[in-house]
């Protein structure tokens, strides 16, 4: 199984330089970003203009600066997550632009349909060059069974119940069940049809790990403070990994404010 400490939001200099700087005290990073290359604001508006400002180097473009950040980080990072925002704006050839750094690849498509139409959407996997795809739970033990069938070296990985979901918030779907009995339901379903591991809140990462041990456990609904603005089931980053997380997904919590001054925060409450 690969493991990760820590998820970085945003592909730029100053994200792949927060990787390195987490490589050094032996910490494994994931790395998203919603844009069609790596580099952010340096390779999508002005790869070739030279950058003048960057300590040691006196003249760089913004793809060089990118590659040398990139060449640096590789053994500190898990791979590159994408969402469907990236997907549908660049299509395989963004795929394509970030295969060549030879780093696994997420694409998080939350994938929730017919079974016909999910059998092909994960054999259509097979051809992205990716290593890893989320799809809904509730697409049913056999649609999944055949998914993993079609998906071939591609991991699949269930999304349980979203974090921005209460009690409430189900019995207004018209799910008798709470949350975390949807969950228990679902974790059975995804361990018995094969996925590699559940999207799921920390709240209930203990319980999946006593009910499915095999299934990995990817963690959104982390947050330092109190304030979980949408979020309804949340913990810290530290409880989170207590609880048997197997990676922490940090969007706002790293994104609000200054990313490098949270990633340090966010470092100093592992301790």
């Amino acid at each position: 199984m690969i493991d990760t400490d820590v998820l970085v939001i945003g592909a730029g200099p100053a994200g792949l330089f927060s990787v390195h700087q987490l490589g050094i005290i032996g910490l494994k990073c994931e790395v998203v970003d919603n844009l069609d290359k790596i580099g952010g604001q340096c390779i999508e508006l002005y790869p070739d203009k030279p950058i003048y400002d960057i300590p040691a180097i006196p003249e760089c473009t913004g793809e060089e600066l990118t590659n040398k950040l990139i060449e640096q980080i590789k053994n500190d990072i898990f791979g590159i997550k994408v969402g469907l925002q990236y997907i549908t704006s660049t299509g395989i050839d963004g795929i394509k632009a970030l295969s060549k750094f030879n780093l696994p690849i997420m694409y998080d498509a939350k994938a929730f349909d017919i079974k016909n139409t999910i059998s092909a959407f994960s054999k259509s996997l097979t051809n992205l060059g990716i290593s890893y795809a989320t799809v809904h739970i509730l697409n049913s033990e056999e649609t999944l069974k055949e998914a993993v069938k079609q998906a071939g070296n591609v991991k699949l990985i269930g999304v349980s119940v979203l974090t921005n979901f209460s009690d409430d918030d189900l019995k207004k779907l018209g799910f008798s069940n709470t949350v975390k009995e949807q969950v228990e339901t679902l974790t059975k379903i995804a361990s018995s049809a094969g996925l590699y591991g559940i999207v799921c809140s920390p709240r209930e990462v203990k319980m999946i790990k006593k009910i499915a041990p095999n299934l990995v456990c990817f963690t959104p609904g982390v947050r330092l403070t109190s304030e979980t603005h949408d979020q309804k089931r949340t913990m810290t980053p530290k409880e989170a990994i207590v609880q048997g997380a197997d990676y922490l997904i940090l969007g706002r919590p790293l994104t609000s404010g200054n990313p490098r001054e949270n990633m340090r925060k966010i470092i100093q409450s592992l301790e």
